[in-house]
């Protein structure tokens, strides 16, 4: 929390100035700053790759490359950052040769249940299981070669799937 006070951290998400996130953003030490600014906005291996939020449904990520693509297009690069998926796009078919892996929009969103579990579709996997945002949410870690997740609670407390 940094020192802030609850109440300001309320009054910010209710009314989220440019001043307001500017005077949170102080609280902030400028090395830990630094380092998330310069922090990678993706990952990315042969056969999968992982972003915050959203990576278009109908675009490939080789030729060019994810990097290049973001070099060149800064609506993709906002996009990556903070898009959301429309539930119809989970379940599309898509063009990508790899798994990506993204978070940003809680898998709550896209279904009607409690269940907060990762969402998967062809060649996709949701990974946002509200950790931070509801009582129940649950921190979520994916092995990509075989599937298996593990959640943890918001205590920390490792929970078994349901």
């Amino acid at each position: 929390s940094y020192g802030i006070e609850p109440w300001l951290l309320d009054m910010t998400l209710h009314n989220p100035t440019v001043a307001a996130l500017d005077n949170l953003a102080k609280a902030v030490p400028l090395e830990q700053r630094q380092f998330i600014r310069n922090l990678p906005v993706f990952l990315e291996t042969e056969d999968m790759f992982v972003a915050h939020a959203k990576w278009d449904v109908q675009t490939l990520t080789r030729n060019p490359s994810l990097r290049q693509r973001l070099d060149s297009d800064e609506p993709t690069r906002y996009n990556l950052l903070w898009g959301r998926y429309a539930p119809q796009e989970i379940d599309a078919e898509k063009p990508w040769e790899r798994v990506g892996y993204f978070g940003h929009t809680p898998v709550d969103n896209y279904r009607d249940d409690r269940a907060l579990l990762p969402l998967r579709g062809p060649k996709i996997v949701l990974l946002d299981t509200a950790a931070a945002l509801v009582a129940h949410g649950r921190l979520t870690a994916i092995c990509h070669e075989t599937g298996e997740f593990l959640q943890a609670d918001v205590s920390g407390k490792r929970v078994s799937p349901s």
